[in-house]
């Protein structure tokens, strides 16, 4: 677990600087490191600056979808290139999904696109981010890109 809450305060840390403040071999924590990650417990992901990639808003929807229909919702939404999330959740509605959208009329372009092709799904609310401060623990500057500073949650023990 040094190793999961190294990752959690610095995921780009490199393995001499979790060895140093685990207090571990380096050659210790490579190996640990590798099975940590064939393991499927821990995965590495690159995100972009969301200003920088021309799809500055952010638009999530909790929907109601008869429970029958639900894989099928879920493919057909995999569809959309502004796709960025999507699961099932619990509750008064059971599905959401969120987009990255270029600007406030695609999000209606988009609304309209469901309603075509999925009747069946009911949007119950929409929230819009114009400007995220926070992605993955790291703070975010005015242009999008981290400051530097990370904010880590508690990692889950065991």
């Amino acid at each position: 677990w040094p190793l999961v809450e190294g990752l959690a305060h610095d995921g780009r840390a490199t393995a001499a600087e979790l060895a140093r403040t685990s207090g571990r071999n380096p050659a210790t924590v490579r190996r640990q490191l590798t099975r940590l990650l064939d393991s499927g417990m821990l995965q590495f992901r690159c995100e972009v600056a969301q200003l920088a990639s021309q799809w500055p808003i952010l638009c999530g929807w909790h929907a109601r979808v008869p429970i029958a229909e639900h894989e099928r919702t879920a493919e057909a939404l995999s569809t959309l290139p502004e796709l960025r999330l999507c699961l099932s959740t619990t509750g008064a509605t059971n599905l959401y999904f969120s987009v990255w959208a270029r600007s406030l009329p695609d999000l209606l372009r988009i609304e309209r696109l469901l309603g075509e092709r999925l009747p069946w799904l009911e949007l119950a609310e929409s929230t819009v981010t114009l400007r995220t401060l926070k992605r993955m623990g790291w703070m975010l500057g005015p242009d999008g890109r981290c400051t530097g500073d990370v904010v880590p949650c508690e990692p889950l023990r065991p």
